[in-house]
């Protein structure tokens, strides 16, 4: 919904080229082949258009509700998804792939070049984050601005619609530098980390610098403002900030999910060893009520349990009674009784 919204409002000049929009993420294969489609690329010997699987968008969007499977697919081993999400964060440009397009045998082999624009919209339950975090070591989850669809202080009636944003993009070649304080700020960081010294970041927060440069810059073309200004940075450290708090809420939520589940995976295991030892205990007490009907002394009940009942044998016949005595308190003595 949000970005069906981004898009209608949203109005983009400038640079040329269309942005592809698609639902599901697929494999990393098919996230570079995403920016490929079949186009004219020149004539037969006949004079007929010749066409080719060729790099046709500037820009790549897609989205999926389905964080938890996409969590799946990033943390399988010997997959390439996680490791061409992080190039396509970085904006790249990717060697030589296979793609999933075009006729075989007729080059299907495409190389991403840069520069381009990747985003990529993923829901999340908070429970299913979790999953996302697995990649950690990686840097994948790094590389995620996290928002919340809920605002507990949206206002009773809601505003009016914002209408269309024109927005105009930045030229190739054009280059639009940070403000003095960013700079500063970055700079500072960079030292403590040269000299070796802790910035007390927690490892899901090492990425922050790069992603509060593409929030500055974002920021800056949603403002038309043809650079990046001080207010445009301190707005990035603020999403960011966001960012971090609803990713440890959810985080939260979902820790808690996981000791609730354990919890209960723990109860039911208890109840079902205490099912388990109730049969136990019922044959074992019908084996010594049959072994010491038939005059066996205690000790050899004891040999003729296994190993199971045995663990019974004190609650079913005491080692202190020279006689077996039944649930219906009938004795049944120790020794074998006189004949005649």
């Amino acid at each position: 919904m949000a970005l069906r919204c981004g898009r209608t409002l949203l109005g983009v000049e400038g640079r040329s080229g269309d942005v592809f929009f698609a639902d599901g993420v697929g494999t990393g294969e098919g996230m570079i082949d995403a920016f490929f489609d079949d186009r004219q690329v020149g004539t037969t010997a006949s004079g007929s258009p010749r066409t080719g699987l060729v790099q046709a968008y500037d820009g790549v969007v897609l989205w999926t509700p389905e964080g938890e499977g996409l969590s799946s697919q990033l943390n399988t081993p010997n997959t390439s998804a996680a490791s061409v999400l992080r190039k396509l964060w970085d904006g790249e440009s990717i060697a030589t792939v296979a793609s999933k397009r075009g006729t075989p045998g007729q080059g299907r082999s495409r190389a991403l070049a840069a520069p381009y624009s990747f985003g990529l919209c993923v829901g999340y339950q908070d429970r299913t984050l979790a999953g996302l975090m697995e990649g950690e070591a990686g840097g994948t989850p790094q590389r995620f601005v996290y928002l919340g669809v809920t605002d507990s202080s949206a206002p009773p009636e809601p505003p009016p619609p914002p209408g269309p944003v024109r927005v105009r993009l930045p030229m190739p070649g054009e280059t639009w530098r940070l403000p003095g304080a960013a700079l500063s700020q970055l700079t500072e960081r960079r030292r403590v980390q040269l000299r070796g010294g802790s910035t007390g970041e927690s490892p899901l927060d090492q990425h922050w610098p790069l992603l509060a440069i593409k929030l500055a810059g974002l920021l800056a073309v949603l403002d038309n403002a043809g650079e990046v200004r001080p207010e445009h940075w301190e707005g990035a450290l603020t999403v960011w900030g966001t960012s971090c708090a609803v990713r440890s809420r959810a985080l939260s939520t979902a820790r808690r999910a996981a000791y609730r589940a354990k919890d209960v995976e723990a109860v039911v295991a208890a109840r079902a060893q205490e099912a388990a030892d109730e049969d136990m205990r019922a044959r074992a007490e019908r084996r010594v009520r049959e072994l010491a009907s038939q005059g066996l002394r205690r000790a050899d009940v004891r040999r003729a349990l296994s190993a199971g009942q045995r663990r019974f044998l004190a609650d079913i016949w005491p080692s202190g009674d020279a006689e077996f005595t039944d649930r219906d308190e009938t004795p049944i003595s120790d020794t074998k009784s006189a004949q005649g």
